[in-house]
């Protein structure tokens, strides 16, 4: 066997090791506070970005829903300008009440588009 001299740390002194000890029990809790803190910004803007998106959607959804409408409207007008030779009062008349009926079916849509306006212009 060969004889080979190791060195050996020595234990710091007792009170060396309790300031290592509350410092690093201090960067603990420092490093926990901030990442708590960041933690908490994160949920406000994720909060803040939800709010921000289901709001998107309802915006998409009141323009599809006012195009769906304004393509309606301009289909019954074309329906209602179409001028046949043979088209008399009456059957100016009956397309007129049809109008008026599908239009009458058609009032819940246009209540739904005026309190979605109310609505948008409450938020604004």
């Amino acid at each position: 066997m060969v004889r080979q001299s190791v060195k050996v740390k020595k234990p710091a002194p007792a009170q060396a090791r309790k300031s290592i000890g509350e410092d690093s029990n201090l960067n603990i809790e420092w490093r926990q506070k901030n990442i708590n803190e960041t933690y908490g910004e994160l949920m406000k803007k994720a909060d803040e970005r939800q709010i921000l998106l289901e709001d998107s959607i309802r915006l998409y959804g009141f323009f599809r829903e006012c195009d769906d409408f304004e393509k309606w409207i301009k289909d019954k007008e074309r329906f209602l300008k179409t001028d046949d030779a043979a088209d008399t009062v009456d059957t100016a008349k009956r397309k007129y009440e049809n109008f008026l009926t599908d239009l009458s079916a058609s009032g819940k849509r246009i209540d739904a588009l005026d309190q979605a306006v109310a609505d948008f212009q409450v938020i604004t």
